[in-house]
């Protein structure tokens, strides 16, 4: 199927709707005519899961077979979102064991903070950061378990170039395993200053884990939904909703000369992007385009100079 623009604008309209103000939601869904193209969009961009729950509870004017294909869809993804908690659980037994330091980075323990449930966010595979000194001794450590190391030419690339590489298991998700937090804008996020400031967790459904203190793991969101050029609305809505969960987060955290929420923080873009998400505007004063009015569709290179300034701030050494 061909997903038209208008539905996606559809659904960040939508998104900018919920939780906050239930009735604009509804006004806003009354609005779909194509429902199919909708929940295909909100399954694209990883909102699936968040969208079905208000629609269940505002039946009227949703079709019953639409009612019926959300829930075939929710009882899918909602096993495979057990097997990739069965998989978490499994790799961080034998990490910790091996006494390799681990944080975990987005997936489903992520979803269980910002939403309540690891199910409400669905991921495709999972992401563990790991000190470079530990990335050898955790590979054979995941080896036992079964997984393999991509190999071939791209895996020589990701080697060289990118921040993380992928194992393989036959049958169980796929694990990134990150060397360095982030690689991208000219720049460097080594893991260990943020595996150092991660904190302890303790899960209801992954058990107790390390991730990242709140002002990093906002940092990461935001880099990487920068590095991936914002493709995915549920990357936005993370940032919205990661803001309602910890609104005060402490802006000159982890550098001084970078605190503040202007424009040159990636705090302050990406909140500012989160506020484009919830409807808001983008305090960014580097703007792409002359639309005022699509910030979420303009910005996203405005907001990657931005981040890049911040990030060279802050580069690791060697860089």
């Amino acid at each position: 199927m061909r997903l038209r623009p208008s539905d996606t604008v559809l659904l960040r309209r939508l998104l900018s709707a919920w939780p906050e103000d239930p009735v604009r939601f509804e006004a806003v869904r009354a609005e779909v005519r194509d429902w199919d193209s909708l929940l295909d969009h909100a399954a694209r961009h990883g909102l699936f899961n968040l969208l079905a729950d208000p629609l269940r509870a505002c039946t009227a004017g949703v079709p019953p077979e639409v009612g019926v294909a959300v829930e075939e869809r929710l009882i899918a993804q909602r096993l495979w979102q057990k097997r990739l908690l069965e998989a978490l659980q499994e790799m961080l037994s034998v990490l910790v064991s091996a006494g390799i330091p681990v944080a975990v980075l987005k997936g489903p323990v992520l979803s269980e903070r910002l939403f309540g449930s690891p199910f409400q966010r669905t991921s495709n595979d999972l992401d563990l950061l790991i000190a470079p000194a530990g990335f050898s001794p955790a590979v054979r450590a995941l080896e036992g378990l079964g997984y393999q190391l991509e190999a071939g030419p791209s895996a020589r690339y990701y080697e060289r170039y990118h921040h993380h590489l992928t194992l393989h298991r036959a049958g169980w998700p796929d694990v990134e395993l990150h060397r360095r937090l982030f690689t991208g804008f000219g720049v460097i996020l080594a893991a260990e200053p943020f595996l150092s400031r991660s904190v302890d967790l303790a899960s209801a459904y992954a058990g107790h884990c390390r991730v990242l203190s709140p002002e990093d793991e906002f940092l990461h969101l935001a880099v990487h939904a920068a590095g991936h050029a914002f493709a995915r609305l549920g990357w936005l809505y993370d940032l919205k909703a990661f803001l309602h969960v910890y609104p005060r987060l402490d802006w000159g955290h982890p550098a001084k000369p970078g605190a503040g929420t202007g424009s040159g923080h990636p705090a302050g873009v990406q909140s500012g992007r989160a506020a484009a998400a919830a409807g808001g505007e983008l305090p960014c004063r580097r703007r792409v385009g002359k639309k005022k009015s699509d910030p979420a569709g303009k910005a996203g290179i405005a907001c990657g100079e931005c981040l890049t300034d911040w990030m060279r701030m802050h580069r690791a050494p060697g860089c």
